[in-house]
């Protein structure tokens, strides 16, 4: 598309112009819809939009924000009125060294935010390099919003591991993929995803 235009302040240098990620700040957004609701969210970078009417119209962007905290955000996922965002940290107002693996959550749309640790460092990989997709990612349960899930790296990125909670974070359990018999070397783990099933199952 055209993006939105050039200025004195946001001159065009893009190739093709108007390419720039400030010209497109839409661009490589995802979305989901949330189980058990009506509404449709889209985000991109660190900004969700909410729309009630099947993404016909949407609501005011709202910015992924946590006083104190630093952070990258992933895949995220909805159920109900729950919206959970995976994160890495790189500061947080908390006792814990980073970087470190959380999840920022919300359940008004996106107008405000609360975050936990879920992992520090040396028990995942922070890394998503190579990936195509955004990491890390999340899973909500479609029929029960107290219960999500955030799919990372292994601390040698040669495998995966789940946290998952059944109590909207206040208790977190962790699985990683047992040993497999292989005849080549693992070089490095990829292309990695996690989602529930319509009967609450990882």
């Amino acid at each position: 598309g055209a993006g939105l235009g050039c200025s004195s302040n946001l001159p065009c240098v893009s190739s093709p112009p108007g390419t720039d990620q400030w010209h497109t700040p839409w661009d490589g957004a995802m979305a989901v819809t949330a189980p058990r609701s009506t509404t449709f969210y889209s985000k991109a970078g660190d900004l969700i939009v909410a729309s009630e009417d099947h993404a016909k119209t949407f609501g005011r962007a709202n910015e992924i924000d946590v006083p104190g905290w630093t952070f990258s955000s992933g895949l995220f996922a909805a159920s109900g009125d729950l919206l959970v965002v995976p994160i890495i940290a790189t500061v947080t107002p908390l006792a814990a060294t980073c970087p470190c693996l959380g999840v920022a959550t919300s359940t008004d749309k996106g107008a405000t935010w609360s975050a936990q640790v879920i992992a520090q460092a040396g028990e995942f990989n922070p890394s998503g390099t190579g990936d195509t997709a955004h990491y890390p990612f999340a899973a909500a349960d479609p029929k029960h919003a107290e219960k999500y899930a955030v799919a990372a790296y292994t601390p040698d990125r040669k495998s995966m591991q789940v946290f998952w909670t059944e109590d909207d974070g206040d208790t977190w359990n962790n699985a990683a993929v047992g040993p497999v018999t292989v005849t080549d070397t693992v070089a490095r783990a990829g292309k990695i995803a996690v989602g529930y099933t319509s009967n609450g199952k990882i």
